[in-house]
């Protein structure tokens, strides 16, 4: 079952028409505006017309001029410089964001992506030896770092400076009026916004946003040009979107920046033979591709084999080395796919039979490597947070992925004594414990959980409920003016009422996408589309009581007696020279059935 609301933001009669005026675009567009929390018209001019250069300044952060005075000695000095990524998008991204911007700068530089069997995320000791054994004199770590208090000391005795640039929360002590105490490594320079509270207006940057902002400032503080900007900020876009942060104030800013540089230009080469390879050349890049095509590519390399492939992909300019790199993504992401698919499965049977709120699903099949995105999977099939958990060198590994009603990294702190290793944030978590805490870590969740049945039924909230008259290719096309959409910024969605359903066609290799026509009471029609066959058929032979619709997805009777309710985004459909609106079904309902 889903649950349907309307956004109850208080919107005075007539205010929506006042500021489609003010702003020109439709009154759909400017309530979806005002649903997202835009109070000002300055506000909204800023969300319509996006730039990179509203970004906040970091200049206010303790950490960041200690550090841009220990890498502009580093420079002078010829002091060489590791960067410390991590082995997904944003690890990834982050080192590459770091090591071309120093490097054009003419560091001594070099980068490390952890290997996920061999190092574990994040410092490790042994890695750290073998950074220091190989001249490093200044090391900086991105997407991690900020947990690693053991391992910035050693790396400090070993004779390094250290650098951290991480968004992940701070380990914490509450005292006792519940004031979190952040225990902050004794790191040379240390930026972590989430550690910052009030001293900075947006704290949930990705590492990618952080470094790009870092490495932009950097350049100020030196006096130089980044020639590289253009090309570093489609990297920031890839991880900010890739990393699932919520699409608001500076993560859109770069989401939408981003994907603006690399519609008009792919500077970076193996970035480009990435795309290329997935056959989106010449076709529009949008969040869809990032998250779902280019993100899952970097992804798989670093779950099934080396993220430093990843990274070498960006960093090389060598064409027919990028080309070979590009393929090995592309094929292991292949694989990456099938693997997903069967543990999905697999352990989906155990989560039928289980009623925990909480699901805690171990498999000593399930490879580590992809063990974040069948707990995504599982995720998103259940609506509940999923921690799926595997056998690893040292007893039992796994990562988590949550709803939004759920803080993951806090229900894991209170639980903290169970791990080895741990961390994350609100919506994701990797965790590393001995397999005798397996059962105990999936009770004690269990047990202080405080969701219920409606948490964790997926809720559909539109904008507005709406008659068909409001839908026109002017507010059709005014719904781009929100892109890219995701976490925290979503897709505006709108409620039709009492709708007939004429033209219905099953469409697709396995019939399983809808094309249909939908009609209100005043006569105004719409086209519209669903992928949710299944659905449909079910809606529609349930209400007669028989087959109007037989098994081959053939239409045998006459549907004029039904009536719909929907939810549905809104977009322009094109054919050739042609734009119309069209609407993208997400549920349909039977009218008077809610």
């Amino acid at each position: 079952m889903t649950k349907w609301t309307v956004k109850n933001k208080k919107i005075l009669p007539g205010s929506a028409e006042k500021i489609s005026k003010i702003l020109g675009v439709t009154p759909l567009a400017a309530v979806a505006m005002l649903n997202r929390g835009l109070k000002s018209i300055e506000e909204m001019q800023r969300y319509k017309n996006v730039s990179v250069d509203s970004l906040h300044s970091l200049a206010g952060i303790k950490g960041v001029k200690k550090a841009f005075g220990i890498i502009s000695a580093a420079l002078e000095k010829h002091i060489p410089v590791t960067v410390y990524g991590d082995y997904d998008v944003d690890g990834v991204s982050s080192t590459v964001i770091l090591y071309k911007s120093l490097k054009l700068l003419g560091a001594d530089i070099s980068y490390y992506i952890p290997d996920r069997y061999a190092d574990g995320y994040g410092l490790n000791m042994r890695a750290v030896k073998k950074i220091a054994d190989s001249g490093c004199g200044l090391l900086i770590t991105c997407d991690n770092g900020i947990s690693a208090a053991t391992e910035i000391d050693y790396a400090s005795e070993l004779g390094m400076q250290t650098v951290i640039l991480d968004h992940h929360e701070p380990p914490y002590n509450t005292d006792k009026e519940g004031v979190k105490q952040y225990m902050l490594p004794d790191a040379d320079a240390v930026i972590d916004l989430k550690a910052e509270g009030d001293n900075y207006p947006f704290t949930e940057l990705c590492a990618g946003g952080l470094c790009y902002k870092f490495v932009r400032e950097l350049y100020t503080y030196l006096g130089r040009d980044l020639t590289l900007d253009d090309e570093l900020l489609v990297f920031a876009a890839l991880a900010t979107i890739c990393d699932v942060v919520e699409l608001r104030d500076e993560n859109r800013v770069i989401a939408h920046c981003g994907l603006e540089k690399i519609n008009k230009k792919i500077d970076n080469i193996g970035l480009r033979k990435l795309v290329e390879i997935n056959n989106m050349q010449g076709k529009r890049i949008n969040e869809h591709t990032f998250g779902f095509v280019i993100g899952p590519c970097i992804n798989a390399v670093g779950r099934l084999d080396e993220a430093a492939y990843a990274a070498e992909l960006f960093i090389s300019e060598d064409v027919d080395e990028t080309e070979r790199l590009a393929e090995k993504l592309y094929s292991l992401n292949a694989m990456r796919r099938d693997m997903t698919a069967d543990s999905v499965e697999k352990l989906s049977y155990n989560a039928d039979k289980s009623d925990d709120m909480v699901l805690v699903l171990y498999d000593a099949d399930v490879d580590e490597g992809i063990a974040g995105i069948v707990a995504s999977r599982l995720k998103e099939r259940y609506n509940k947070p999923v921690i799926v958990l595997t056998d690893s060198e040292n007893g039992v590994k796994g990562s988590g992925r949550s709803i939004s009603t759920y803080n993951m990294i806090g229900e894991l702190t209170k639980v903290s004594e169970l791990f080895t290793k741990y961390g994350g944030h609100k919506m994701a978590a990797g965790m590393s414990l001995p397999a005798e805490n397996v059962d105990l870590l999936r009770e004690k969740l269990n047990q202080s959980c405080t969701l219920t049945n409606d948490d964790i039924e997926p809720v559909f909230t539109a904008d507005k409920i709406v008659t068909l008259d409001e839908i026109s290719i002017l507010s059709a096309g005014d719904m781009e003016i929100f892109k890219p959409c995701g976490a925290g910024n979503p897709e505006p969605l709108f409620a039709a009422l009492g709708l007939r359903i004429s033209n219905l066609r099953f469409v697709g290799a396995e019939k399983n996408v809808v094309q249909l026509t939908v009609e209100d009471a005043f006569h105004n029609r719409v086209s519209a589309v669903w992928f949710g066959a299944d659905r449909i058929i079910g809606l529609i032979n349930g209400f007669y009581g028989y087959d109007v619709i037989d098994d081959g997805h053939n239409l045998k009777g006459n549907i004029d007696n039904i009536r719909v309710d929907i939810m549905a985004n809104l977009r322009v459909d094109s054919y050739g020279s042609l734009s119309v609106p069209k609407l993208n079904i997400r549920d349909m309902r039977i009218s008077g059935h809610n």
